[in-house]
């Protein structure tokens, strides 16, 4: 398990405590074909933001009751490649609105259904890299997503909750028997990007199951992640930062 130091403990105690700075405007949108688009004012807490990604670690920031790591996942696919690993996540230098650090990924040929990163909302840290400390989180207060990115790919958004999470990762989807891919049918949204960042804000009524696993509606009492994901046969490289939940 990942400790917090005495420096990031500190700053992150102040960050909820000085008023000025309590509360932050992205531009958002309602149109679900460009979901940046719109002219909608979206507030967005400073104890509502996910991570900004600006302490250069891989812990996502320690506020309203989360407490997370983010790390990469692909399909596994022989010969495929993904930077960083996925067990091995650090940020990259240089951000949007902040400047320091983002959450960053390239590669190219995974064939069966992609790659992609993530951050968990409940997850204490395993030393040994597995799930053992995972767990849900209550995100029914909030009405959906925002954050900036930029890439040379559509990237699928979506809200990992525990009726499609695999058994083997703390969720409750029994996978099926003859191999088929079945569970991990996350609610979530395309986006398209471009070589300038953009902010993006998803409401999570407009996200939607692909349908190749089992279907259930988004529960989001029992919300387990955050993943931004690729499809599959593509060379990427994309970047996120300034996550955040909004009310």
């Amino acid at each position: 398990m990942k400790k917090l130091s005495g420096l990031t403990v500190a700053r992150r105690m102040l960050a909820t405590t000085v008023a000025i700075a309590a509360i932050a405007t992205v531009t958002g949108s309602g149109c679900a074909a460009d979901p940046d688009a719109g002219n909608d004012k979206i507030m967005v807490m400073l104890d509502d933001v996910l991570d900004d990604l600006e302490d250069g670690d891989d812990m996502i920031l320690a506020l309203g009751f989360r407490v997370g790591f983010w790390y990469g996942f692909n399909d596994a696919t022989v010969g495929g490649i993904q930077t960083p690993p996925p067990n091995l996540f650090l940020p990259e230098p240089g951000g949007a609105k902040t400047p320091n650090y983002s959450a960053r990924t390239t590669g190219s040929g995974f064939t069966l259904w992609g790659s992609g990163i993530g951050l968990d909302l409940n997850n204490t840290g395993d030393p040994m890299g597995g799930a053992t400390n995972r767990s849900t989180y209550d995100a029914s207060a909030f009405k959906g997503i925002t954050f900036r990115a930029r890439g040379n790919v559509p990237v699928r958004v979506a809200i990992a909750t525990e009726a499609v999470v695999d058994i083997a990762y703390k969720g409750t989807c029994v996978p099926d028997a003859t191999g088929i891919r079945t569970c991990d049918d996350t609610h979530g949204r395309l986006v398209t990007t471009g070589p300038e960042w953009r902010t993006y804000v998803l409401p999570f009524d407009s996200m939607r199951q692909e349908g190749f696993g089992q279907i259930f509606p988004l529960d989001l009492h029992k919300a387990m992640a955050v993943h931004f994901s690729v499809s599959q046969n593509l060379s990427f490289d994309y970047q996120i930062d300034d996550i955040g939940l909004y009310r």
